[in-house]
């Protein structure tokens, strides 16, 4: 039986909190434990209640947002957090990520591509969809430059950075270059441990911050040998 995900919401505004609720509600996998407008009491539910999800959104404005993320990280180092926002500021998603967040969680997202985040982020193995995972990016990425430095990569790695970065699931990027799942998985774990990173989220941000994404590169499936024109 699948673990349940214990989350708190740290909203500012109730009728976003009641919103998020009642979408989490619909999934059984998840269980909101508690609520709060504050993010000086976020940081004190978060300890009280060791939930497996904490969302926080970036306009609780009674502490530093960043330092409570942090805070929250070091009391409860198991605990997902996942940043609220309206903003597309790339900047603020890699500030998200730098203080321990596991997602940035867009508030202009339909309600359904929301809850599809959430299962990406906070269940294992649980894959993100394409068209959301290339929605995203685009929303943060368009009219970025790219400077293609090239990293210390061999082509298999960089062929697999394309692959995330496009949205595909591990089976999509096990056809594509002709792997085994297992294979996939264990080359991502190898190069997140190369580059010393912790999670998908930031191999996507290292591969935009290296200009190794190209935002024109549009979502679709690879034609099959032999298939039709």
């Amino acid at each position: 039986m699948t673990e349940m995900i214990t989350v708190l919401i740290a909203d500012h505004n109730r009728e976003a909190r009641e919103q998020l609720r009642r979408l989490l509600q619909l999934d059984s996998g998840f269980q909101v434990v508690a609520e709060t407008d504050t993010a000086a009491e976020a940081a004190v539910l978060a300890n009280k209640f060791a939930p497996k999800a904490v969302l926080i959104d970036l306009n609780l404005q009674d502490q530093d947002e960043w330092q409570t993320i942090a805070r929250i990280k070091e009391q409860n180092p198991g605990s997902k957090v996942i940043v609220q926002s309206d903003s597309t500021d790339v900047q603020c998603f890699f500030e998200a990520l730098k203080y321990g967040a596991q997602g940035y969680l867009l508030k202009t997202l339909h309600p359904a591509s929301r809850h599809e985040y959430l299962r990406s982020v906070l269940i294992d193995d649980a894959p993100m969809p394409r068209e959301l995972g290339y929605h995203i990016l685009q929303e943060f990425m368009a009219d970025k430059p790219c400077h293609f430095n090239r990293p210390g990569l061999n082509p298999t790695e960089m062929a697999l950075l394309g692959c995330l970065c496009k949205g595909y699931k591990n089976s999509e990027i096990a056809e594509e270059l002709l792997l085994s799942e297992n294979e996939v998985r264990k080359q991502f774990k190898e190069l997140l441990f190369k580059l010393r990173l912790k999670n998908r989220t930031q191999l996507v941000r290292y591969a935009y911050e290296r200009g190794l994404f190209t935002p024109s590169l549009r979502p679709g499936r690879r034609k099959k040998q032999g298939a039709k024109e």
